[in-house]
């Protein structure tokens, strides 16, 4: 996770196009001590957020709001008429996944890789990205089941083996109870089974003495290639993490697992070409 001030950053986007970035300046600030404790929140003003000098004519416009930030929307004026918005024009990408997904590492929302292939593919992303909470949660798997989705994608395995939650025993069938419930509201819908990325010196070990039935990022990989092959389901689909971010990145990791800025244009890109464009049609 990166240290410091983390900026929050706001995104104009027109016609599926970002033409603004605004970053505030005031707002509440929440300090973090060691290790994320010692939580403490010191009050700040509240900041209008401007966007000046929009195209003229009938437009789509979209406000991309922080990733690094809560938001509490007080009012929101133009000085134009507002229509009634219309649908996402793009199909609709559900997205899950870790503090890699949820991307405080890029400097804007629109610049997460989850956001930059939704972006040059046209998608409609909703970035489940639960940084530090990628555990398989049964109410995440309902959330998708009963949300809108033309694809899913499951990127899964960094969590449970970070806090050693699981075990191979128990990681299996929870993956086989996430997708099953998932399959209830969409039963023929593409869904890519993602393991995880190349990590600095951790691929086969976890933080814990490696014995029988511990998961490290290799076995991971293993169970959920076989998942897939034993579910037989012609519509799920798994995808090697480290195809978007490979061993050979290692410098792309400042603390040797959450990639850098330049490296999530990068899993943007291969995104798109890999999960969007195969299956999102």
């Amino acid at each position: 996770m990166p240290d410091g001030e983390l900026p929050a950053s706001f995104d104009l986007a027109v016609d599926g196009t970002v033409l603004a970035r605004v970053r505030a300046k005031a707002g509440d600030v929440l300090t973090l001590g060691p290790e994320r404790a010692d939580a403490r929140l010191t009050p700040g003003p509240a900041e209008i957020v401007r966007f000046d000098d929009l195209p003229a004519g009938e437009k789509d416009v979209e406000i991309w709001l922080p990733h690094s930030a809560t938001v509490e929307l007080r009012t929101l004026e133009t000085d134009a008429p507002l229509l009634v918005p219309t649908p996402p024009s793009g199909r609709a990408w559900v997205h899950y996944g870790s503090s890699i997904s949820h991307g405080l590492e890029a400097i804007a929302p629109t610049l997460t890789w989850p956001a930059i292939a939704a972006l040059t593919t046209g998608a409609a992303l909703t970035n489940l990205g639960f940084a530090g909470n990628a555990v398989l949660d049964p109410e995440v798997a309902r959330a998708i089941r009963d949300s809108p989705a033309d694809l899913v994608s499951l990127k899964v395995g960094i969590n449970l083996i970070g806090e050693a939650s699981m075990r191979e025993r128990t990681f299996v069938p929870a993956v086989h109870g996430f997708l099953d419930t998932i399959r209830e509201g969409h039963p023929t819908t593409p869904i890519v089974l993602i393991s995880p990325t190349a990590f600095r010196d951790r691929d086969a070990t976890t933080g814990t003495e490696v014995d029988s039935g511990t998961l490290t990022q290799t076995s991971v990989r293993t169970l959920l290639a076989k998942i897939v092959d034993l579910r037989a389901d012609p519509a799920l689909h798994y995808l090697d993490g480290r195809e978007l971010l490979g061993p050979d990145e290692a410098s792309a990791l400042p603390d040797g697992v959450h990639p850098d800025a330049a490296a999530h244009l990068r899993m943007g890109d291969r995104a798109g070409r890999l999960i969007l464009l195969p299956y999102l049609r």
